[in-house]
């Protein structure tokens, strides 16, 4: 028996922690399965913006500028898209005027509107799902 198993079984704060852990990364997966699956590449990026926006964002309020963890390439492999399908979404985002890019930089300026966007069919919804995700890092 691991050390940490044997923190599991002896400990159950640390048991319920690693069951939560493991819980929102399962929820995690199967919300990526579920963009990859069924939105079309702009509602990917939407949904992913949110995502990050929100992780990123809890502490410093929901219209704050935040950094991209990861470049557009590494968007794209993670969203099933192409780099360049991610960048034209940015760029129609922008456009759009839901976002505000300044390259690695962004700030989400209508988070209803990315909301509707990467949940069609949804109209009651007025938060991310991944709200509820773990926090990167």
């Amino acid at each position: 028996m691991t050390e940490f198993q044997r923190a599991i079984k002896n400990d159950p704060v640390v048991a319920e922690a690693a069951f939560q852990s493991v819980s929102s990364e399962l929820d995690l997966a199967q919300h990526l399965l579920f963009v990859v699956g069924h939105l079309e590449a702009k509602a990917r990026v939407a949904d992913f913006v949110l995502s990050i926006s929100h992780r990123l964002l809890r502490k410093k309020g929901p219209q704050s500028r935040f950094k991209l963890p990861m470049d557009r390439r590494d968007i794209a492999n993670h969203l099933g898209v192409t780099t360049e399908t991610v960048s034209r979404a940015l760029s129609q985002l922008q456009r759009e005027r839901l976002i505000d890019v300044e390259g690695k930089h962004m700030r989400v300026l209508d988070r209803r509107a990315l909301e509707r966007m990467a949940r069609p069919g949804d109209q009651s919804t007025t938060r991310s799902v991944t709200e509820s995700s773990p926090p990167i890092g």
